[in-house]
């Protein structure tokens, strides 16, 4: 097993060191440089590990495996009968369900010991840490910008590099519990200033889940931590390992609740009446209510934010108390994305299969079930209060190595495979391709980002400046690329009074409004419709903008008396 130890540990370094570190600035939402590098890491190490399997003359078969395939397949079945809002959504949605199972297929085919996923656990960690020790200084955490100001890059240091800072929780959390919880299995020799280094490390680890912001994070990390406590009292582990984790846990729970940087309890009682609850509680209304209108195949692939308006703006008008976010294109809540946009078919033929699949590894006759459990508990209850699978290929890294750790090795099956040497060759040659694929995905969301920067005098300007940019034609990038674009030509468009070009976006921005509702797209539309004297349309939108949300609608509505107050004739 020299080989496949040997490449894990590389390629882990590799991801926990670099890729993790890679946090630029970027075109935003599930299209971060992070979520392709990740997403590289992974087929990259599965790749490796394959292809030294085909060369063995046997090969390992997970419990119940055929089904982690019907996932993928579900979806390309599903975007031939109800059309895709987005192109590459099928594309990619069955590319990391696909993905995901040749990782857990991959780390299947290794023999490790605990010894051995704890060297990667570790250097996991060490990443992790790094990520954290950048963000607490920010304002977000600690507020002590000066000790950042000699960073030469700008970074998403809040955010560790993901869409966000409670994105960044759930896996720091799912970090923390896997690598504490296989230090107790493992027991490894520690001097004095070892033990010390690593709790510290747990300690700052912890401060930034509870000061993220994070309640899912938070309150996962607070269950999932009692939960390994007990296994570890269970196990037998040495005491002074559950003292000091002990120790620091609540240390950073205690800083957090009581420092001036972050309010835990006030965070913790925003889950029962809060803000956030009450946008979440409504986004799950509406959502459930969209599934409903088409509950056998959804509304289609990608087409959340078009389903999900409507449905808002109708149940507003019929009297709801409803509480609305800007930009809003998932409904927080991975299951009821997946109702609204694949329906009951989605439900039986991609998240049941999926679901059964991991418990068959890592639940049935698994004496580690509960270690299994916990260390995945912050990421399962994420996907219940946001989009992390969605929104980041770390979180599918970190837990297919997860799910690897703890599984018996029962949950495998050895049969005899009579491959030749070629299938190995294609297996790098495919995987190495698919690898580079996703590397330029993630330097293309980059210079999205430097490009959007541009500032240009008139709309003609824009054009000769930008057409020529890597990302308007990219296979994953080019749809919200070409949206953003097109929001800008908009606004020079109508700086510039240019009203031809105006009406000739027109369209074409409707059209966007129903993918990104938010305020810029909101006063852009208006502001063209008033240019153009479409009253009757000028209307009907602000209405429908009251509806989303009210105070923007009167700030607006106030910002275009002023305009026509200024455009009037003196009496």
């Amino acid at each position: 097993m020299a080989f496949p130890r040997a490449w894990l540990i590389a390629i882990t370094a590799l991801v926990a060191l670099v890729g993790l570190q890679i946090n630029l600035p970027n075109l935003g939402n599930n299209l971060i440089p992070r979520n392709f590098v990740a997403w590289a890491g992974l087929v990259l190490s599965a790749t490796g590990v394959m292809a030294w399997r085909l060369r063995q003359g046997s090969m390992r078969w997970p419990r119940l495996g055929v089904l982690w395939l019907v996932p993928p397949i579900a979806v390309l079945v599903h975007a031939f009968w109800v059309p895709a809002a987005i192109g590459h959504y099928p594309l990619t949605a069955a590319g990391m369900l696909l993905g995901f199972a040749f990782w857990i297929w991959a780390l299947g085919q290794v023999d490790f010991e605990a010894r051995d996923w704890y060297a990667l656990a570790k250097l996991i960690w060490v990443g992790v840490v790094v990520l954290v020790v950048l963000a607490l200084p920010t304002p977000n955490y600690l507020n002590l910008p000066s000790l950042l100001d000699n960073l030469w890059l700008v970074l998403r240091l809040p955010e560790g590099g993901f869409q966000q800072r409670n994105v960044f929780a759930s896996f720091v959390a799912a970090a923390l519990i896997w690598v504490w919880l296989l230090r107790l299995k493992v027991a490894p020799d520690s001097t004095a200033l070892g033990r010390f280094g690593f709790y510290f490390s747990v300690f700052l680890c912890a401060c930034v889940v509870w000061f993220s912001g994070s309640r899912t994070g938070s309150v996962a990390l607070m269950i999932s931590f009692v939960g390994a406590v007990f296994y570890g009292w269970r196990l037998g582990a040495a005491r002074r390992e559950l003292v000091w984790a002990v120790a620091a846990v609540a240390a950073a729970f205690l800083l957090s609740v009581y420092s001036p940087f972050g309010d835990l309890n006030e965070r913790i009682a925003d889950l029962q009446s809060g803000s956030s609850t009450r946008t979440r509680l409504s986004m799950w209304q509406v959502s459930a209510a969209v599934g409903a209108n088409s509950p056998w195949f959804g509304h289609g692939l990608g087409s959340f934010t078009a389903a999900f308006h409507p449905e808002f703006v109708r149940q507003v008008l019929a009297g709801e108390t409803l509480s609305y976010v800007n930009f809003l294109n998932h409904p927080h809540n991975e299951t009821l994305l997946w109702w609204v946009e694949t329906g009951a078919y989605g439900l039986v033929f991609v998240i049941l299969p999926w679901v059964i699949a991991l418990a068959a590894i890592g639940l049935w006759r698994n004496p580690l079930w509960l270690p299994f459990g916990l260390t995945l508990l912050p990421i399962a209850m994420h996907t219940q209060t946001e989009f992390p699978l969605h929104a980041s290929g770390a979180h599918w890294w970190l837990a297919g190595l997860i799910v690897a750790s703890f599984a018996p090795s029962t949950a495998w099956t050895t049969h005899a495979l009579n491959a030749r040497r070629a299938w190995s060759g294609v297996v790098v040659v495919l995987g190495g391709w698919v690898t580079v694929v996703l590397l330029h995905a993630g330097w293309v969301s980059y210079l999205a980002w430097q490009n959007g920067k541009r500032v240009s005098l008139t709309a003609a300007a824009y054009v000769d400046a930008r057409q020529q940019d890597p990302e308007l034609n990219h296979w994953a990038l080019g749809g919200q690329s070409t949206d953003f674009w097109l929001l800008s030509l908009m606004r020079l468009g109508l700086q510039e009074g240019n009203l031809p070009l105006v009406r000739q976006l027109l369209p074409k921005l409707q059209a966007m409004q129903m993918r990104w509702q938010g305020p810029q797209v909101w006063t852009t539309l208006a502001l063209a419709y008033r240019g153009l004297g479409e009253d009757e349309l000028l209307a009907a939108h602000m209405a429908w903008v009251e509806a989303l949300s009210r105070s923007h609608a009167d700030r607006l509505r106030a910002n275009l008396e002023r305009l026509n107050s200024d455009a009037s004739p003196d009496l």
